[in-house]
């Protein structure tokens, strides 16, 4: 009778562990042979040149519109403009989406980035969503689809929106030697499409206005400064390559709280409000083979009106672009969990005492605010309680006292 009380329970808690164990496998992409543009041939001076052919090619584009798919004059995307500025400059036909460059190009950090380079972002959902053409100090030329600036424009690395989307570089050309390397300095041009702009599909946080003068490009270009060996010239790293220092730019920490009503869930009850939980969290958003990890630490303090009990779980968890989470943890619970039931009161198993909790959290809705994130989410946890010895089965009550269903508001600020 135990063994046909508790089946259902274990199968949904197995399968609950399962998925949590198997996701981040679903997610991750698979390594991937990294290839390179042949090498151009010549020296260091044939090696400037093929970079800054590639970065003429694609300022010949400013000002070009948005098209999605496109790669000519009548509009492109951004790795239309990488396609398009290859093939003109080096008569090299690269990858032609954003993900596939990202998967073929050398990764490099920040700090090591050399004009001619690419630079990559995370702009919607999990992998890489965006892609551009560094230029030097801190610079780069892409194609955004939305905001007050669109099509082929210039933008920073340090604006708010792109710091907090950059994914890391990538290197297709051969890398220069440090006193080798300059900025390339676009040529002058009356034409349209300077400024700061948004990602490729949806609008970031922010934006750089557009100059007040029309003949004059919102953000110059600086000129051209020679290499400073301690600096590094725009790029060699001040930090060495895979440090904390470079890790972190771009990502970072996260802190944050939570509040939620509990519902019901398969019970009929005349309150359908079960209890209150809170979260406090602290996490990181980081990039692991293209894909935004999120991991993290939660508090939740719950009350349970239900069983009349109070939880508090210490949850590890595990995000995707922090929209979807994965948790699970040891949970005390303090009191007595018992149910008020019709036929009597119904007692559950335990009481003062450490219990399992796991679930899944998804964030459907997320508006920028400040430095950080207000979003709606939902959760569904399991908790750890079974029926005391002794007492008849009843499947609504069970699944009632063991899973919360849960709906609020989040806010998460991004260090």
């Amino acid at each position: 009778m135990a063994k046909s009380r508790n089946f259902f329970k274990n199968v949904v808690a197995v399968c609950l562990a399962g998925f949590l164990c198997r996701t981040p496998a679903l997610f991750a992409a698979p390594p991937l042979d990294s290839r390179a543009v042949p090498a151009v041939g010549g020296g260091n001076s044939a090696i400037l040149e093929a970079r800054n052919r590639l970065l003429t090619a694609a300022d010949a584009y400013r000002g070009t519109p948005y098209r999605h798919g496109g790669t000519d004059r009548n509009g492109v995307d951004c790795s239309g403009l990488v396609y398009a500025s290859f093939k003109d400059s080096l008569a090299v036909s690269v990858p032609r989406t954003s993900s596939a460059l990202y998967s073929w190009t050398e990764k490099i950090g920040e700090n090591s980035l050399q004009p001619g380079d690419l630079v990559f972002f995370i702009t919607t959902g999990p992998g890489i969503s965006h892609v551009g053409l560094y230029i030097g100090e801190g610079r780069f030329i892409h194609s955004a689809s939305d905001g007050p600036n669109t099509g082929v424009i210039y933008s920073r690395l340090d604006e708010s929106y792109w710091r907090r989307t950059f994914a890391g570089g990538g290197r297709a050309l051969p890398e220069l030697p440090r006193g080798e390397i300059a900025a390339f300095q676009p040529p002058a041009s009356g034409r349209p499409g300077e400024g700061a702009a948004p990602r490729e599909t949806a609008s970031p946080s922010a934006n750089t206005a557009p100059s007040a003068n029309p003949a004059t490009p919102a953000n110059p270009a600086p000129p051209a400064k020679p290499a400073n060996p301690a600096k590094g010239g725009g790029g060699a790293a001040e930090n060495p390559p895979g440090g904390w220092g470079e890790a972190l730019r771009g990502k970072g920490f996260m802190v944050g709280f939570a509040f939620a009503p509990s519902w019901s869930g398969f019970m009929e009850r005349d309150n359908p409000i079960r209890g209150v939980t809170a979260q406090g969290r602290f996490a990181w958003k980081g990039v692991v083979l293209g894909q935004p990890l999120v991991p993290g630490f939660e508090i939740r303090p719950e009350w349970d009106g239900v069983l009349g009990v109070f939880r508090v779980p210490f949850t590890f968890s595990l995000g995707f672009d922090d929209k979807v989470r994965f948790f699970a943890g040891p949970a005390f619970s303090l009191g007595v969990p018992t149910m008020k039931l019709p036929a009597g009161d119904r007692r559950y198993t335990g009481g003062n005492s450490w219990l399992g909790s796991a679930g899944v959290t998804l964030v459907p809705l997320s508006f920028p605010v400040s430095r950080g994130s207000l979003d709606l989410y939902g959760e569904l946890a399991w908790q750890s309680y079974y029926g005391a010895p002794g007492t008849e089965p009843d499947w609504n009550a069970d699944m009632s006292a063991s899973l919360r269903i849960s709906t609020g508001l989040r806010y998460t600020w991004e260090l």
